[in-house]
């Protein structure tokens, strides 16, 4: 027996986020029929092949002091040096994910900085203000 579960819901084609109690049928040809608030959401467990795509994280501004994509912020391993009197450092991220744009969260920290991880919704804005001086790596992921 295999102890994963995929949880659906209405982004994916439910007919509700919400089900009626013990109205359930297993169909002779194998499909599974629930009953809900909205009507009732058939699933056929032979063609069920729900896969779940990993988000592409996507750099779509950097600002520092207001201005506006000071650095090649779309080169890989990019390097952005903030100079002396900078007071902040902005980043705007989008995870681009056609599956279920909704459930989609960033998650974020600036090593050297920040403790914890810090999980925003998405499109995600990003800020730091006085940052001492000294290196640090943002890591992020969707």
């Amino acid at each position: 027996m295999n102890d994963e579960f995929t949880h659906f819901t209405v982004e994916d084609g439910l007919q509700a986020n919400e089900f009626n109690s013990h109205v359930a049928l297993k169909a002779k040809d194998g499909r599974i029929i629930f009953g809900g608030v909205n009507g009732l959401t058939v699933v056929d467990p032979d063609v069920l092949a729900y896969k779940i795509q990993s988000p592409i994280l996507q750099i779509t501004a950097v600002k520092t002091d207001s201005l506006l994509n000071p650095y090649p912020y779309n080169e890989q391993g990019a390097m952005l040096m903030l100079k002396a009197g900078i007071h902040s450092f902005e980043l705007e991220l989008t995870a681009i994910n056609f599956s279920n744009p909704p459930l989609c969260k960033i998650k974020y920290r600036l090593t050297g900085y920040d403790n914890d991880w810090r999980i925003i919704a998405n499109p995600a804005r990003v800020w730091y203000v006085k940052l001492p001086p000294g290196n640090y790596t943002l890591e992020a992921m969707a």
